[in-house]
C-alpha cells in the first residue's frame, strides 16, 4: 500500500509500509512549523520536499528551501541570496555498520525539510588537506565572516542554503528539549537527531538532557615546519581536535545506539552537537552514491575574494583561486583527499594523483599562478622529482623556469591587513579566509 500526501507547507511525502509512522511524524512537524513565530527574514520561496519509501530505500528530493525562518541573506558577511535547488538523494532503510569508517565525501546528510547538512570547508592551509579549516570554531568564528544565521546555516553563490551545525529554527518547532528530535538522515541511512537525548540511551523514561561530543581540543601546539601552520591548537582546523573515548556521550562518529520515538526498538543514530564536530565528518555505514556525485552545495560568493569578479580569482577575477568560489570550490568540486574514492582509482593511479598534488603545491609555494600550469608541460619524471621535494631550479628547464617567473602571484599581507587581503599564516590567495565564509 502506498500513500501520497501533500502538506500545506509545500511538502509531498510518498510512503509505503513501514514509512507510515514517519509520515505521521512529518505531518506533526509541518503543523508545528506553521504555528511557529513569524520572522521578517522568512524566504518568500516555497519549500518543496518529497520522500518516497519503497524497495528498501528512502528517496528524498527537495528544492533546498527551508520551511522555517532564515537569517537575512544577503548580509554583511554573505553576499548571496537563497535560491531554489534541485536535490535528489537515496538512503537505505536498513543501514549497517561498515568494516571501516568512511570519511565525509561531500554532503553528510539531508534534513527532514530537504536542506543539506554540509559541515566541512573545502579549504586547507597551503592547500594541504592535512590541515583543513574548520567552519564554526577558531579563526573563522573569531572573524565573524561566515554570515551564518541562527540555524548555523548560510548561502552559497549558487543560492544553496545549507546547515553547518544545529538547525535551531527547525529544532525550536520540534519540542527538541523534551524528546529526541529526528532532524534528518545521513547518507548511510542512519537517522540524525538533535542534541537532546535520553540520559539512559536504552530507556525512553529516563530524563532528557544535552548529549555531549567526545571530541576535545588537543593540548599544546601544532607541529612546526613547512608542512604545518604552527601555533596553538585553537579549533581553527578540524585536525586541532581529537576523539577521547568516554569524554562525552557519543562515539567517534558523533552518534550512539539507543531508543527514540521513531525507533522504539532502538537504532544507531547520529547527533548534531553544539561543539565539534557539530555534524559528523565520517560515516559508520556506507554512504549512498547519490551523495557522492556532483551538484551539492558550493562555497563562497560572487564578488568576494576568489569568487566571480573577486580579488583572488574565479571568473572575472585576478589570477588565482578556484573558479566560482569565494575561497572554496565550485558546486560539484570533490576535495582532493576524496578524489581517489570518488573516481574509483587504482592504487597506482592514486599514487600518481598524490605526486601531482605535491608537485602543484611545490609550484604554488613559489607563488606560481596555476592558470599557467599547462604551459609548463611537466614530464612524469619532473612531477615525481617535485613531489619528493627537489627544488624547482634543479627540476625545471630554463624555459620552464622562465614561465614560472612570468606568472608570479603578487604577495599578500598578513592577517590584520585590509579586508579581503592577507590570508591566515601559510594561506595563499584563494585559500585564506576572506569574508563570506566557507
Amino acid at each position: 500500500m502506498k500513500q501520497h500526501r501533500r502538506m500545506s507547507s509545500g511538502f509531498l511525502i510518498v510512503v509505503s509500509g513501514v514509512g507510515c509512522a514517519l509520515l505521521a511524524r512529518h505531518e506533526a512537524m509541518s503543523q508545528n512549523l506553521r504555528q511557529g513565530p513569524g520572522n521578517e527574514n522568512r524566504t518568500t520561496l516555497r519549500s518543496e520536499f518529497k520522500m518516497d519509501v519503497r524497495d528498501g530505500y528512502r528517496y528524498i528530493s527537495s528544492n533546498g528551501i527551508p520551511n522555517h525562518a532564515t537569517g537575512q541573506f544577503p548580509n554583511a558577511n554573505n553576499p548571496n541570496s537563497i535560491r531554489a535547488q534541485s536535490y535528489s538523494y537515496r538512503v537505505t532503510l536498513h543501514p549497517v555498520p561498515a568494516a571501516a569508517a568512511t570519511r565525509l565525501p561531500k554532503v553528510f546528510g539531508v534534513a527532514v525539510n530537504g536542506v543539506p547538512y554540509d559541515p566541512s570547508t573545502a579549504e586547507a592551509w597551503n592547500g594541504n588537506f592535512q590541515w583543513r579549516y574548520e567552519a564554526l570554531s577558531g579563526f573563522f568564528s573569531s572573524q565573524g565572516g561566515l554570515g551564518v544565521d541562527t540555524s548555523l546555516a548560510h548561502v552559497q553563490p549558487n543560492g544553496a542554503y545549507h546547515y553547518h551545525g544545529l538547525p535551531f529554527a527547525l529544532l525550536e518547532k520540534l519540542d527538541y528539549r523534551h524528546k529526541p528530535a529526528l532532524i534528518g538522515f545521513a547518507a548511510d541511512g542512519f537517522p540524525i537527531y538533535g542534541n537532546y537525548g535520553y540520559s539512559n540511551s536504552e530507556n525512553a523514561n529516563s530524563p532528557i538532557r544535552v548529549l555531549k561530543s567526545s571530541y576535545r581540543l588537543k593540548s599544546g601546539s601544532r607541529p612546526g615546519g613547512q608542512n604545518s601552520p604552527g601555533g596553538a591548537y585553537d579549533g581553527s582546523f578540524a585536525q586541532d581536535y581529537e576523539y577521547v573515548k568516554g569524554a562525552g556521550d557519543l562515539d567517534e562518529f558523533n552518534g550512539r545506539t539507543g531508543v527514540t520515538p521513531e525507533y522504539p526498538a532502538g537504532t544507531y543514530y547520529y547527533v548534531i552537537t553544539d561543539t565539534f564536530p557539530f555534524v559528523s565528518r565520517q560515516f559508520r555505514g556506507t554512504p549512498d552514491a547519490t551523495f557522492l556525485r556532483e551538484g551539492g552545495p558550493g562555497r563562497g560568493g560572487p564578488g568576494g575574494p576568489g569568487g566571480p569578479g573577486g580579488q583572488f580569482g574565479g571568473p572575472g577575477g585576478q589570477q588565482f583561486g578556484r573558479p566560482g568560489s569565494q575561497f572554496g570550490p565550485p558546486p560539484g568540486f570533490i576535495p582532493s583527499d576524496g578524489l581517489p574514492q570518488y573516481l574509483n582509482l587504482t592504487a597506482a593511479q592514486s599514487a600518481d594523483l598524490t605526486k601531482l598534488e605535491k608537485a602543484v603545491n611545490a609550484l604554488r609555494n613559489s607563488r606560481f599562478a596555476l592558470r599557467a600550469f599547462a604551459d609548463l608541460k611537466l614530464t612524469k619524471g619532473q612531477i615525481s622529482r617535485l613531489a619528493t621535494g627537489e627544488k624547482l631550479s634543479t627540476v625545471l628547464t630554463a624555459d620552464q623556469q622562465s614561465i614560472v617567473q612570468q606568472n608570479q602571484m603578487p604577495a599578500f599581507g598578513p592577517p590584520g591587513g585590509p579586508q579581503g587581503f592577507g590570508p591566515p599564516p601559510g594561506g595563499q590567495p584563494g585559500f585564506g579566509p576572506p569574508p563570506g565564509g566557507p
